[in-house]
């Protein structure tokens, strides 16, 4: 039997706001048989607050006024706390501040899958742009509410377009729909309502609506202009409204949780924001039959068709704005036409319930979840989509990154004896090795499978060195190590730690290994030095986990080329890890293989599970093809052929002599 999977929705607050009220909507709509719906923000009060509370969603409030005040530390470590104790699989965060705090704790202690949703221009909060940019290289994915907003994570934020996910907001069309109008209270005598939706901010930019209204006010009796809304331009906007003398035709409205009553009085509602993504309060006027008027500016154009759904306007353009106003309050039969023909195409394109299985599916697609879902079922393996195959890996855990900036920073000029693991007893400069392994006292099964192997009297060949772990291992066992580390780096850490324990039965080579000999760029982390690589794409999915990224021109032999010109001794194991270049190496050792038929060990490597099934795929064919019938998967014991390769995309390959 499944079990649900434990999930976390985040935003600022529980108020009113369009972000806020589709965070609530999608706790509330979840399906409660797959996933146990929890809601962290950092105002657990508002107008969505008892929604939640009515559904026994649990909420947890987060301290936090300032990411500067000591408070914003012990709320991270109390959500942190409350992610281990609920068992947390995936956390979602609905906004900036929300992205900025939540992504990094989630990141921090470990959870499967982090997700952020961006629904607005970042330029609206410049004071939290670079940190959220930092956020983006911590996600697995971004959530966006509209093409414009993948346009603008793309072109201005530099975001992987892998890493997107586009998922509209929705509407309940059952709530949202077209109604007689009520004209009761402040309307009871109205002829035309020209209303807005929305959060009073400056970027809505309501002072052109105010001011066009006032153009427009003497063109018919019982014309009202209504601000449903609460913001800091407030003041400023009813200050407008006196100097122009429309006061008294203006009604100012508080948020609401429920705006469908003021919807149902409103004949022409009109967006003029300078920046918008996907507008929730447009979306409901539209499925409310209004008449709209919208700037023509993010997501707006997706939503209203210039003239057939509604009409648009340049942003800012007062003049304009005024005209398309006088022509819609003159004509009745404009305003129902186009009101219906808006409702129509809500209904049709944003049907809560089709949004709601997308985001799910979004949910579905990270195998970590998959795999919670379904821990107790006994079912054939998940056939992976195209999207989830070519979904690039989270390269280093929070662990790992730890662990590089120690060894870099604490440790690269200490020198030490190794207690644990293959090289204990041996001395060390710098460089920690299999920390995590060592820190529990376990091993791993590449580990325990290097402690098995009979070595006396052969010769190794280690390709892609790094700093000497292996070299040293094979040093102490074989007669014989030829290592291979293009790298300086490495390079001269290698050959210090070979001096430090006197091993004088290994030869060096500064030299990269492949299938011809050239010249190649060398991309590599300074803080990862050991994960450098010669493939093109290499800096692209460097930057994009936040490394800085270093370059370094190196010479490539091939391994033919080197016994033959070199005099190097030929191999009887061949170990070779060189991100991603394996079968190159392979390629340039072919007449090697067919006359010594070494053993080999094959680290496998690739950006995506799409890239490393079909690397492994390539490895298998061309391993058949020399000769090698009995391939094995290390981690597995399962023996590869060409029918299951799928099963060796992780981990490591051995072929014996």
């Amino acid at each position: 039997m499944s079990h649900p999977v434990p999930i976390l929705l985040m935003a600022r607050a529980l108020s009113a706001g369009g972000s806020e009220r589709q965070m609530v909507e999608l706790a509330l709509a979840l399906a409660p048989a797959e996933f146990t719906v929890h809601v962290g923000c950092f105002e657990a009060y508002g107008v969505r607050a008892a929604e939640l509370e009515g559904r026994g969603i649990p909420i947890v409030r987060l301290p936090v006024r300032s990411f500067r005040s000591p408070r914003a530390l012990r709320a991270a470590w109390m959500l942190g706390r409350y992610l281990r104790r609920h068992r947390i699989r995936l956390v979602h965060t609905f906004d900036l501040p929300l992205t900025c705090f939540g992504v990094p704790v989630a990141w921090l202690f470990r959870v499967p899958v982090v997700l952020s949703s961006q629904r607005a221009h970042r330029g609206l909060q410049p004071e939290l742009r670079r940190l959220v940019r930092f956020t983006d290289r911590l996600v697995d994915g971004v959530v966006v509410n509209c093409d414009a907003m993948r346009r603008h994570m793309i072109e201005d934020e530099g975001v992987d377009p892998k890493l997107l996910h586009v998922c509209y907001n929705w509407i309940d069309t059952q709530v949202f729909r077209p109604q007689p109008k009520l004209r009761s209270g402040a309307f009871a005598q109205a002829s035309v309502v020209i209303g807005v939706v929305c959060v009073l901010r400056p970027e809505k930019d309501l002072i052109t609506l105010i001011e066009a209204f006032a153009q427009v006010a003497h063109i018919a009796p019982g014309l009202v202009l209504l601000i449903v809304g609460s913001g800091s331009m407030l003041d400023t906007l009813q200050v407008r409204a006196r100097e122009l003398g429309i006061f008294p035709q203006c009604v100012f409205q508080p948020e609401v949780s429920d705006v469908t009553p003021w919807l149902r009085e409103v004949d022409i509602f009109v967006l003029p924001s300078r920046t918008e993504a996907l507008s929730n309060s447009l979306m409901e006027a539209m499925a409310c039959g209004c008449a709209v008027i919208a700037s023509r500016v993010g997501g707006n154009p997706e939503l209203v068709t210039d003239a057939d759904t509604g009409l648009l306007f340049e942003p800012g353009d007062l003049k304009t704005l005024a005209e398309k106003l006088g022509t819609l309050i003159r004509d009745d039969s404009l305003r129902a036409k186009l009101g219906a023909r808006a409702a129509g195409a809500i209904r049709q394109r944003f049907d809560r319930q089709a949004m709601l299985r997308r985001i799910e599916d979004v949910y579905r697609s990270y195998p970590p979840l998959a795999e919670e879902r379904f821990n107790n079922e006994v079912t054939q393996p998940r056939q992976l989509t195209s999207e989830e195959e070519n979904r690039p890996f989270r390269h280093y855990s929070f662990k790992q990154k730890v662990t590089f900036w120690i060894s870099e920073n604490l440790f690269q000029h200490f020198t030490y004896t190794v207690r644990h693991g293959l090289i204990k007893g041996m001395k060390r400069k710098g460089g920690l090795g299999w920390v995590p392994q060592r820190l529990t006292g376990s091993r791993t099964r590449e580990e325990k499978f290097w402690s098995s192997l009979d070595l006396r009297g052969k010769v190794v060949y280690d390709v892609g060195a790094f700093h000497g772990v292996l070299t040293l291992f094979f040093a102490s066992r074989c007669a014989k190590v030829v290592s291979y580390e293009p790298n300086s780096i490495n390079h001269a850490r290698l050959l210090k730690n070979l001096q430090l324990n006197g091993l004088e039965n290994v030869t060096v080579r500064k030299l990269g290994v492949g299938d011809r000999t050239q010249r190649g760029t060398l991309v590599f982390m300074p803080l990862a030095a050991g994960g450098g690589s010669l493939e093109d794409k290499t800096v692209e999915q460097m930057k994009r986990f936040g490394a800085s990224v270093t370059t370094e021109a190196i010479e490539i032999t091939t391994i033919d080329q080197d016994i033959e010109h070199a005099l190097m001794p030929p191999p009887d194991f061949l170990k070779i890890d060189i991100e991603g270049w394996e079968i190159e190496a392979l390629r340039g050792a072919r007449k090697t293989l067919e006359r010594c038929r070494p053993a080999l060990f094959l680290e496998m490597h690739g950006e995506t599970i799409a890239e490393k099934k079909r690397k492994v795929a390539e490895l298998v064919a061309f391993l058949n093809q020399a000769g090698y019938g009995d391939i094995l998967h290390v981690e597995t014991g399962t023996a590869i052929t060409s029918e299951n390769t799928e099963t060796a995309k992780e981990g490591h390959l051995f072929c014996p002599r």
